[in-house]
């Protein structure tokens, strides 16, 4: 082979690839339904460092894998009470992969509600996304990383926790 046909073969590989990571994600058989989950949570700019989440999702719309996502975090604040952080959004499933056992699901997710401390009320934001791994029985893993924001503060924090699935 010479040198222009090695580049033709390349330049097409490159543009099957293009081609593959437009496609839509396939439809699966299942999906993560109704859904509950709840667990810890990271936040490197808070003290202490580790606090709670509980979230639930309910579908909107099953074709396009859309889901009513309200998520509450407790968040803390050294020598205060946390401050309670309830927002509600939507999420939605970019991409379903099928296991031998389950599904691994890659979730976006976007939200906005209120953030209630002690001394004030304020709103909260947060967007981000993450793996959610679902065994036949519902039950799930979860890990989803944010940005989080209310009032004046805004920081990334790590969830994870363990859900369930249960159907529509």
């Amino acid at each position: 082979m010479d040198a222009n046909q090695l580049k033709i073969i390349a330049i097409a590989a490159l543009l099957s690839l293009t081609c593959v990571a437009q496609s839509p994600a396939p439809a699966q058989s299942s999906s993560l339904d109704n859904w509950a989950g709840a667990g810890s949570l990271y936040n490197s700019a808070t003290s202490p460092k580790y606090s709670g989440w509980a979230a639930l999702a309910l579908p909107v719309s099953t074709t396009a894998q859309a889901y009513s996502f309200t998520l509450y975090q407790a968040v803390p604040a050294k020598g205060k009470s946390p401050t309670i952080s309830t927002t509600t959004g939507a999420a939605t499933i970019l991409r379903s992969i099928k296991l031998k056992d389950g599904a691994l699901y890659f979730v976006g997710l976007a939200t906005a509600g209120a953030a209630v401390s002690t001394s004030a009320t304020t709103g909260a934001f947060a967007g981000g996304g993450g793996a959610f791994l679902k065994w036949p029985s519902g039950l799930t893993v979860e890990v989803v990383a944010i940005q989080n924001k209310a009032a004046a503060s805004a920081s990334p924090e790590i969830l994870a926790g363990v859900g369930y699935t249960w159907g529509k």
